[in-house]
């Protein structure tokens, strides 16, 4: 932060605006500000620090007093820049304040102005965004900033004192180590908080995968290689039964083709007598076109001897015309060119005569406005004449006026003025009072900030309350949740018994239909063979010609054969499910054990089952008494019954477990939802009860600065009574009020009578003035009498002479008029010779053409007399008897293309399809397909195709189900590696908030940033004192002394003399403000001292500035306040402060440079 610009005025001494370029001011490094005694030195930190904060730091509620009694309001700028990485920076913050009571004042315009190069930025106009906008751009308060960069009178040594935690706090403030607290402790529990919710949602979702394992996955491989098997099989057989498809397919296509053939073909043939017709008429059409051009010459010569006949009486029209038109022209040019020479001379002698009117009309008009002015000034003159009388009889009565009122003026001076000892003693019961009023208002907000403290506390107490009760319920649900997955896992538990119970009689089943297939397949054999025995005819079998028994068909209808094939099926179906109750199984496991850890009465529950392990599975004993049970099923229970027995039971199987596996999911999420709460709950229970704790403190902290502010209340009461027992309390305001309204008469009362003074010495010149200026407008009154009656006379012998000639007429209207006859006469006589020569030139041409068109009628006769000839001829050796049977033949072209096309079309389609039927005949070479042969084909090619995708259904499935069983499984070991690492971060998380639990590292931060400025200051602190001295921190926060002269003792700095406090305090001040980055961002390029160079020796002040001097190489001015002359004569720039001056200047400041 660098200082570039100070103005005020009206700030305690000073009046007039002063302004200060600290620029100039700090090229040296070090510079000085000097003047004597209440000149107003310390009033120019006291304006930086009004313009940055809004207060001054000695005055009564930062603003009571500042304001210069002989003014009514005052005004502060400063204008500073900060440097960083990124560049510069350039503010300016103006505050004006006006007084509205005796001490007081208030703030009337407040700006904090960022300066840029396109120009200025107004960012905040109001005092509170103004004071926010300045302390979050520097991020130092008031306190902080006359502790470590400004330092006004008595503040210099008390960083020097202050108590290890008030100088930790400071330090934490200077250096923003706040990061380090608040700031990094709520992102350490946020990323805890995070962690740990991500380490529930992975173990929650390793419960959810279910049954992932190793064997899960190899028996879902085995399942997919025999779905493959048996696919490939299908596939082979569809292929064969498709290949004899298509080759049959083939045949009955082809003589479907040849059937379309010869129908097309048949259609074709019909049509030959149109296209006969069509080439009798294409051939006439042909003939007429050889004509066609002899016949278009012969009409056309008709028509041209037309054309030319009725050209040649059009042209014979024209030329009588224009031989008529011709002799009127030129009767008309004679008549135009007799009418100009009577007229032209008389015209242009009258145009030279109203020339010298426009003339006179000229200066007519120049005299009439120089008699217009003349009148006008005269008739100014004359109220300029009035006015000065008036205006010298106005100055007279208001001189006597003047006169009067001085008098009064200064008898009402004497009445007025108050004595300065009565003026004295109710100033400073004025600050007395505010001083009361001060301590009562600090007890009041003490007293309501006691009374939150005390309601915040009684808040936070219930908040705690309301929490447990909160964990309590929740406990309560957990409860609850327990006993509900205590019966569902129960119910998992029966469905696995039951999915085994129906494992073991579909088994039974399936097994007893294939041995019912294998009978029935062997007596259809036996009664297939018995078919075809014969007596006498030896059996195949056992070879014996005599056949007593042959064997007999089944009487019963043949079994269906798809029941074995559905057992199957229902069989891998109820496999399939065996997954899906083990998931349920396990996913039960784990939610009692996550309610095990929560409950505390976790181990009841695991011993009653809650956590219990998912039943064992039947010994072999239970399924053989079943398949025994089964077995002596009655013949009458048919394989249908069971299978559809089964199949139901089956199908309430699996929706019982479809609906127990969404009811677990359900838990699942009402448990993790619970437990999400819980320990949401827990930790706003756990901070609750921290924050009443330090709310308690803070409650008795606050409690015991009441009763200091009450006895300090107290005892200035009591100090008011015996100093003005005589003046109450309430009354002094009235007082003061009477002393500022004669301070104000009196004011105004000297400022009028300055004012009289030289307003009546005024008056009576502006009476000498007047007098003066009216004599000379008398003057020029006779003189412009003269002149304007010389230029009537002329006025009135020009306009005579005007009227003479224009008869009142405008001379530029009839100046006009005459030019325009003339001109008109002219333009006629040209007109007219041109239209003569024109309608000469026309006549000719038409004779011209006329004889050129006789010419062409002979020769257009000739040549039709002879193309009539050639017709005549040509029409004898032709098809055609006359004119009209030539033009009837003609066809039009499109229609003729389209005929020859319509022709050559046919007959090619002709060729094609008798082609395409003996090439269709020579592929099928007699091969018939019948339409009961076609109809067996296509029947098993659908039942292959069937069977087929049966199996390509199957194989889908199974390699579905390994897919997602693989999925599930790489998931489950992804999740378990990254549930290892969230254990091990989550752990770290918890060590680091147990770490950092309060402000302890925050304080060793600060502990370990006050040994390093120690350490600078220490090392100032021995080249100002030559190595006596040094400055330590003791266990506690607090400066030492170690005194090296005497064997490195260590005491308190309260020991120290005044100039070795100043010493000790300069060091640490410099120390100090070269580590203070404002916001961590910009460097403190500037420092002031205000007092303590007065305590030096001779030798200690050249070491202390020879110190000082130093400095600039780090960037770093310096500004030193003092009367002490010795230091005014060492610095090479410097600021000296004139004092005020009894006639009533202020304050006044001026640079000077060595």
């Amino acid at each position: 932060m660098k200082p570039i610009r100070l103005k005020l005025a009206g700030l305690q001494s000073y009046r007039e605006a002063q302004e200060i370029d600290f620029t100039e001011l700090t090229e040296a490094g070090v510079f000085g500000i000097f003047g004597p005694t209440g000149s107003g030195k310390s009033s120019i930190l006291d304006a930086i620090t009004l313009a940055l904060y809004g207060k001054v730091e000695r005055a009564p509620l930062g603003t009571q007093g500042i304001l210069n009694q002989f003014e009514q309001s005052l005004t502060v700028a400063f204008t500073f820049e900060l440097t960083s990485a990124s560049g510069k920076r350039r503010y300016r913050i103006e505050r004006q304040y006006k007084r509205i009571g005796e001490v007081s004042v208030s703030n009337t315009v407040c700006r904090f102005v960022h300066i840029l190069p396109e120009g200025e930025e107004v960012t905040a106009d109001k005092q509170v965004d103004v004071n926010a906008a300045v302390e979050d751009l520097i991020g130092l308060s008031m306190q902080d900033f006359t502790r470590a960069v400004v330092l006004p009178q008595g503040k210099f040594a008390e960083f020097l004192s202050l108590k290890g935690s008030d100088r930790r706090q400071m330090l934490q403030r200077l250096f923003h180590l706040e990061a380090y607290g608040d700031v990094l402790n709520g992102r350490l529990n946020h990323r805890t908080k995070e962690t740990n919710m991500s380490l529930k949602q992975t173990e929650a979702e390793q419960q959810g995968l279910g049954d992932a394992s190793a064997e899960a996955l190899q028996a879902a491989e085995g399942r997919l290689q025999l779905a493959s098997e048996s696919a490939q099989r299908q596939r082979k057989l569809l292929l064969e039964v498709n290949e004899t498809y298509e080759r049959l397919k083939r045949v009955r296509d082809r003589h479907q083709e040849r059937a379309n053939v010869y129908a097309q073909l048949e259609v074709l043939e019909s049509s030959d007598g149109q296209i006969q017709e069509q080439e009798r008429l294409l051939t006439l059409h042909a003939a007429a076109e050889r004509l066609l051009p002899l016949l278009k010459d012969w009409q056309g010569a008709g028509m041209a001897v037309e054309d030319c006949v009725r050209k040649l009486e059009e042209g014979k029209r024209l030329r009588n015309e224009a031989e008529s038109l011709h002799t009127q022209a030129e009767e008309a040019c004679k008549k135009a060119g007799q009418e100009l020479s009577l007229h032209e001379g008389s015209l242009i002698l009258r145009l030279n005569q109203l020339k010298q009117a426009k003339e006179l009309e000229t200066e007519i008009g120049a005299l009439r406005r120089e008699a217009s002015e003349l009148t006008a000034k005269q008739t100014e003159a004359e109220g300029q004449l009035a006015d000065l009388r008036q205006r010298i009889a106005k100055e007279r009565a208001m001189l006597e006026k003047a006169i009067v009122r001085q008098a009064e003026l200064q008898e009402a001076l004497k009445g007025n003025e108050v004595r300065p000892e009565q003026r004295q003693r109710l100033h400073e019961a004025s600050r007395q009072r505010h001083e009361l009023l001060s301590l009562r208002k600090q007890q009041a907000a003490l007293a309501t900030e006691a009374a939150a403290k005390r309601a915040a506390c009684h808040a936070q107490e219930q908040a705690a309350s309301e929490l447990l009760r909160a964990e309590q319920a929740g406990d309560a649900q957990l409860g609850a949740l327990a006993a509900e997955l205590a019966e569902a896992g129960i119910a998992a538990d029966a469905g696995a018994a039951g999915l085994r119970e129906l494992l073991a009689e579909a088994a039974q089943l399936l097994e007893r239909e294939r041995i019912a297939d294998r009978e029935r397949s062997a007596m259809a054999l036996a009664a297939q063979l018995a078919a075809h025995l014969h007596d006498g005819t030896p059996c195949p079998v056992c070879g014996s010609a005599a056949h007593p028994q042959p064997a007999q068909g089944p009487e019963a209808a043949p079994a269906d054969g798809g029941a074995a094939e559905r057992l199957q099926q229902l069989l891998e179906r109820l496999r399939g499910l065996s997954p899906e109750v083990k998931q349920l199984q396990l996913l039960h496991q784990g939610l009692a054990a996550q309610l095990a850890e929560r409950l505390p009465a976790g181990g009841a529950l695991a011993a009653a089952g809650l956590a219990a392990e998912p039943t064992p599975a039947a010994p072999a004993s239970a399924a053989d008494a079943e398949v025994s049970r089964l077995s002596a099923t009655p013949s009458a229970l048919s394989a249908e019954a069971a299978l559809a027995s089964l199949l139901s039971r089956t199908d309430e199987l699996e929706e019982s477990l479809n609906l127990a596996i969404s009811k677990a999911q359900q838990h699942a999420e009402q448990l993790r939802t619970l437990i999400r709460h819980g320990e949401m709950t827990r930790r706003q229970r756990h901070e609750h009860e921290a924050e009443l704790k330090a709310s308690q403190g803070i409650t008795t902290e606050v409690l015991r600065k009441y009763e200091e502010a009450n006895r300090a209340l107290l005892d200035t009461q009591k100090l008011w009574s015996e100093r003005y027992a005589d003046l109450p309390e309430e009354a002094l305001e009235s007082a003061l009020e009477q002393l500022a309204e004669k301070d104000r008469q009196v004011q105004s009362i000297r400022e009028s009578l300055e004012k009289s003074v030289p307003y009546i010495d005024q008056a009576r010149l502006n009476i000498e003035r007047l007098q003066l200026a009216l004599a000379d407008l008398d003057r020029e009154e006779a003189h412009r009498k003269a002149i304007f009656g010389g230029k009537r006379e002329l006025l009135q012998e020009k306009e005579e002479r005007l009227d003479e000639w224009t008869g009142k007429i405008p001379a530029d209207r009839l100046i006009v008029e005459t030019t325009v006859r003339l001109d008109g006469l002219r333009d006629r006589v040209a007109h007219t010779k041109k239209e003569s020569a024109d309608t000469a030139s026309a006549y000719q041409q038409l004779l011209q053409r006329w004889s050129m068109l006789t010419q062409a009628l002979q020769s257009a006769q000739e040549q039709c007399d002879k193309l009539d000839l050639a017709w005549r001829q040509a029409l004898e050796t032709s098809l055609f008897k006359d004119t009209e049977q030539v033009s009837a033949a003609l066809l039009s072209e499109a229609k003729a293309q389209d005929w020859m096309k319509a022709i050559r079309e046919h007959r090619e389609r002709q060729h094609a399809l008798r082609g395409k039927l003996e090439h269709i005949d020579a592929q099928l070479q007699g091969a018939v397909v019948t339409e009961s042969k076609w109809q067996e084909i296509v029947d098993q090619c659908v039942t292959v195709k069937e069977a087929d995708e049966a199996a390509l259904r199957e194989l889908a499935k199974s390699e579905r189900d390994l897919e997602e069983l693989t999925g599930r499984h790489e998931r489950w070991k992804g999740l378990e590696a990254g549930r290892g690492k969230l254990q091990e971060l989550y752990n770290r998380l918890s060590q680091l908030q147990s770490v950092f639990r309060g402000n302890a590292f925050v304080e060793f931060i600060a502990e370990e940033q006050l040994t390093q400025v120690s350490r600078a200051a220490s090392e100032r602190l021995g080249f100002l004192t030559r190595q006596r001295y040094a400055l330590e921190v003791d266990s506690s926060g607090g400066f030492v002394i170690r005194d090296d002269a005497n064997g490195g003792l260590r005491r308190p700095v309260s020991t120290l003399s005044g100039g070795e406090t100043f010493l000790t305090s300069l060091a640490l001040a410099l120390a100090l403000s070269g580590q203070i980055q404002l916001r961590g961002e910009y460097p403190l390029e500037f420092f002031f001292l205000d007092e303590g160079f007065g305590t030096l020796d001779q030798d200690l002040l050249d070491t202390v500035i020879t110190s000082l001097e130093k400095l600039h190489g780090d960037r770093l001015s310096v500004g030193v306040i003092s009367h002490v002359p010795e230091l005014r004569a060492r610095l090479p720039r410097k600021l000296v402060v004139s004092p005020a001056e009894s006639s009533g200047k202020g304050s006044r400041i001026h640079l000077e440079t060595l």
